[in-house]
């Protein structure tokens, strides 16, 4: 049977409540008691009606979802346990569970009616649901439900029975109804009517509450005159008794003539009849106050009233000439006459001149546009050209190929009466010309650089074009490409080409060829062809120290602590060692060259980041000084950051410095650029964009520095150079 249909019979015999005119007698035998209430842990939830004069307990959901009882703890904690006054359980049909010790302990309960089709599934009744019900002794419902084993075995713990004659005895308890059974295995209709009739409705009339007080106000609403038609209509009338003011309620007394009824109700408070006027009336700068005040009883209060703030009226700007000052726009009150924005001078314009250069007499005249003014005096400022000769000054021609230093000295000549004469005739943009030619051709300076080849056992050459020429010094171009070459002697082999400045080897390839943009000199190392050669290499090459000995001194050699040079400085890194092994000795004892390398511990340090791409195609190059003498021996680092455009035809890059003594040399007096009285380190086998690092070990407070990072480069055939900044170390700080 559906919960839907059943209850729909219970609410229509509620409705049949009012329409019952019997005496009190007849009404108190047709009234029945019901008890109601929800079985609930949060989650699971499930409703149940106690028809207490039938004796009968429904269990069923809530019309819209199936119901799912909770679990409860053990027999005694059941929500009817130890219960009397229910003879019967009905399971109505959209229970879909039913928990542990649910009906436990209702010893008065001997049937149970399952309507619930959906209680075929396995443990959809707990084993525990009817614990401790010992007298059930009728089962009625579908009879697939009954024959499963999830209700035997409730049942079986119900009423106690464990032993293995269990069959014979639910034979005699058991009764499935199956007269009442439809095709479809369902109880039938007239089945479930019969129900209704039996265990629900008898008696006509249905009342949920307690049967004394339902009675009572039955009796009372039936005995009032103004009752009819299932409801009250009384004609009630109202009198005034104390009058509401804006806060305080009223009463009123309400009668009924008909049945006489009267009580008395309140009045809704009248409220506050709150009227506004001004008090103080405000001004354009200071808040007014306003009265708010009721007109009944005079309650008051205060509030503030915004200022009306200026009524500007504009004062017009004045535009500025290049003959005389103007104004900015300015701004007054018309109502109280004070100046809300005053009005700011504008100064002159400067004049749209002309000008025209006089070569004769090397003067210039200008002409303004915007007030016909003519002009042959002009103020400038020649500081930077003062610098600019001073540095053209500080030159030596012999440094530098006779083209390049003869461009520098034509410009640099021709105007020199500039810086030592009246310039008033010459306006700043001509002054600023001269400068930049000055710089411009002192930047394409073409320096002469220094070569001296040495070395022994074996025939040195070297080739510049046409030029040839063995061991000594020369001078040669700026940019010159140089071929050498080494023949070793009989019995000698060819080690390398050490750079003595840089202290590295350039190659190691008896012929090679190389630019020449610094000063080189340039050893070609060689040994005795049975000689073992060690050599200790440091960071970016450097050679820190070569040994080339004999089969018998490295055979009777018991250990190399003696030849181990100092492990050199590495910036970013510590700990630094050479990676030397049980077999460097055995190596060299067999005739085997041995090459060995410096390693490090990395450390977390600061690096300068990459500089912006210039906009022009030449290398953009920033230079960063570090000094640390953490560990006793003062050690001056510099990082050259360099970022290199796509398709730049990088040369050579490097760090060029020059040091003297620190009381004779004070380096912010001097600019460096590469010529042959400077000193280059040079790197090699790195890319172009990236970090180049010079460190100088020992760095010492007796002598001032003047280093700048730089690189070399072709541009359109011609090679130019791009320098970073210059960085003064003075007293080992940079200045």
């Amino acid at each position: 049977m559906k919960l839907k249909r059943a209850f729909s019979i219970l609410l229509a015999l509620v409705l049949m409540l009012t329409c019952v005119s019997a005496s009190f007698s007849a009404l108190a035998e047709e009234l029945r008691y019901f008890q109601r209430g929800v079985l609930t842990d949060g989650e699971k939830t499930a409703y149940w009606i106690i028809d207490k004069d039938n004796k009968v307990l429904y269990l069923s959901g809530d019309g819209v979802s199936y119901a799912n009882t909770p679990d409860y703890a053990n027999a005694d904690s059941g929500p009817f346990a130890r219960r009397t006054d229910v003879t019967r359980i009905v399971i109505e049909e959209d229970v879909n569970y039913v928990g542990d010790y649910v009906f436990a302990n209702m010893t008065s309960v001997d049937t149970i009616e399952i309507q619930s089709n959906l209680l075929k599934r396995e443990n959809s009744i707990s084993s525990t649901a009817f614990s401790g019900d010992t007298n059930i002794r009728n089962v009625q419902g579908d009879s697939e439900v009954l024959s499963t084993n999830t209700l035997v075995n409730a049942v079986k713990v119900g009423v106690g029975v464990f032993t293995g004659d269990w069959w014979s005895v639910v034979s005699n308890i058991i009764h499935t109804g199956s007269d009442v059974m439809a095709d479809d295995g369902t109880l039938d209709d007239a089945s479930v009517d019969a129900m209704v009739t039996d265990y629900i409705i008898n008696g006509g009339t249905v009342f949920l509450g307690d049967l004394d007080e339902v009675v009572e106000n039955y009796e009372e609403m039936n005995a009032c005159p103004c009752y009819s038609n299932f409801a009250y209509h009384h004609q009630y009338s109202e009198q005034l008794v104390t009058a509401p003011t804006c806060t305080e309620e009223g009463i009123k007394t309400v009668s009924c003539p008909v049945c006489g009824d009267t009580h008395n109700e309140p009045v809704e408070p009248l409220g506050h009849n709150y009227v506004q006027e001004v008090y103080l009336a405000p001004t354009c700068t200071a808040r007014g106050v306003m009265d708010n005040y009721c007109t009944r009883c005079g309650d008051s209060s205060f509030s503030v009233i915004p200022a009306n703030g200026h009524t500007e009226v504009i004062v017009p700007a004045v535009r500025a000439s290049c003959t005389s000052t103007g104004l900015t726009e300015g701004a007054y009150c018309s109502v109280c006459g004070v100046t809300t924005r005053e009005q700011e001078v504008i100064p002159m314009r400067s004049h749209m001149l002309n000008y025209t250069y006089y070569q004769n007499g090397d003067y210039y005249v200008a002409d303004c546009i915007l007030c016909d003014g003519e002009f042959t005096e002009f103020d400038n400022d020649i500081s930077a050209l003062l610098e600019a000769e001073e540095w053209y000054n500080s030159l030596t021609a012999s440094d530098y190929s006779a083209a390049s230093f003869g461009a520098l000295s034509s410009v640099a000549e021709l105007h020199k009466n500039l810086s030592a004469n009246d310039t008033l005739n010459y306006p700043q943009f001509a002054i600023d010309e001269e400068v930049t030619e000055i710089l411009t051709r002192i930047n394409e300076l073409q320096p002469y650089v220094q070569l001296r080849l040495f070395g022994r056992n074996a025939a040195l050459t070297y080739a510049c074009g046409e030029e040839t020429g063995g061991k000594g010094a020369y001078s040669l171009d700026f940019g010159s490409d140089v071929t050498f070459t080494a023949e070793p002697n009989t019995g000698y082999k060819f080690i390398a080409w050490y750079d003595v400045n840089t202290k590295r080897y350039l190659s190691t390839s008896p012929e090679f060829t190389y630019k020449v943009t610094s000063n080189l000199i340039l050893k070609a190392v060689t040994a005795p062809t049975d000689y073992a050669t060690l050599t200790f290499h440091g960071e970016g090459g450097q050679i820190k120290a070569s040994y080339s000995e004999s089969h018998d001194y490295w055979t009777d050699l018991e250990e190399l602590d003696d030849l181990i040079p100092e492990v050199p400085v590495k910036y970013g890194y510590t700990n630094g060692r050479w990676n030397i092994n049980v077999r460097t000795l055995i190596e060299l004892s067999l005739g085997h060259d041995v090459d060995v390398y410096a390693e490090y511990d990395s450390l977390d340090v600061v690096v300068p980041d990459l500089p912006a791409a210039s906009s022009d195609g030449a290398p953009s190059l920033t230079l960063s000084y570090y000094y640390n003498d953490g560990d006793g021996v003062p050690v001056g680092t510099f990082v050259m950051a360099s970022n290199v455009p796509d398709g730049c035809d990088v040369q050579t890059i490097g760090m060029a410095y020059v040091k003297k003594p620190a009381e004779s040399f004070c380096p912010t007096d001097y600019l460096l650029s590469l010529n042959s009285q400077v000193t280059t380190a040079r790197f090699s086998g790195l890319s172009d964009s990236g970090l180049y690092i010079l460190n100088i070990k020992k760095i010492a407070a007796k002598n001032s520095w003047a280093v700048r990072g730089y690189m070399t480069y072709y541009e359109n055939g011609v090679l130019k150079v791009a320098y970073t900044n210059q960085i003064n170390i003075i007293n080992r700080e940079a200045v």
